[in-house]
Formats: C-alpha cells, sequence, structure tokens
C-alpha cells in the first residue's frame, strides 16, 4: 500500500468552453466546441425529460448524437478527459461538465 504522504492527487483537465450546435434534424444533433490543448478525448451527455445519455472517448471536438425524439428538448455538455499519470491506477481524470445548452428538435 503507498504511503498516503507521497501520493499525488491529478490536477483536472480544463473544461472545454465554446460549446455549439452545428446542425440537426428531428432525431440528431450535432456539437461542436473548442479543442483543449493535449486532451486526448472528450465526454459528450445528454438529458431531456425522457433520457439520459453520454458518450466518452470521442477524439474530435465534435459529435453527433443519434437516435433522439422529435420535438423534444435536450441539454447538452461536455467534458474533457486526461490520462491520469499521477495516480496509481493510471485510469483517467475527467473535468467538470460545461454549462449545457439547450436545443428542440422539430417535431415529425
Amino acid at each position: 500500500i503507498p504511503n498516503p504522504r507521497y501520493l499525488q492527487f491529478p490536477e483536472l483537465p480544463q473544461i472545454p468552453t465554446g460549446l455549439v450546435v452545428t446542425s440537426f434534424t428531428t432525431t440528431s444533433i450535432t456539437v461542436s466546441w473548442d479543442a483543449v490543448p493535449g486532451i486526448p478525448s472528450y465526454v459528450v451527455g445528454w438529458a431531456s425529460i425522457w433520457t439520459v445519455g453520454e458518450t466518452r472517448g470521442i477524439v474530435n471536438a465534435y459529435y453527433t448524437i443519434n437516435g433522439l425524439a422529435a420535438g423534444n428538448t435536450y441539454q447538452i455538455s461536455v467534458a474533457s478527459t486526461a490520462n491520469n499519470t499521477t495516480d496509481l491506477t493510471n485510469e483517467f481524470t475527467t473535468s467538470a461538465f460545461s454549462n449545457p445548452i439547450s436545443i428542440t428538435l422539430p417535431s415529425l
């Protein structure tokens, strides 16, 4: 067991900024954001009154969420993920999510 005096807690990665909807259909939304230098991947989260979803491991500064319901309003946010090399688990550290943006998809 490591000595707690020598444990280092990872610094959280920077929260992505500039989140915008770049396109949408009745069942999908494409978002983009400003890339965070040195960040290997992102997490996009979304929610409506009926559903919550999240996708991890996004390597580009844009993402298309498919399979959404027409006419629903969605809140979408993004977080950055960095390789956590300072702890013993060698897992990833995720920033807080950005302020959400909201979009209502058109009805069929």
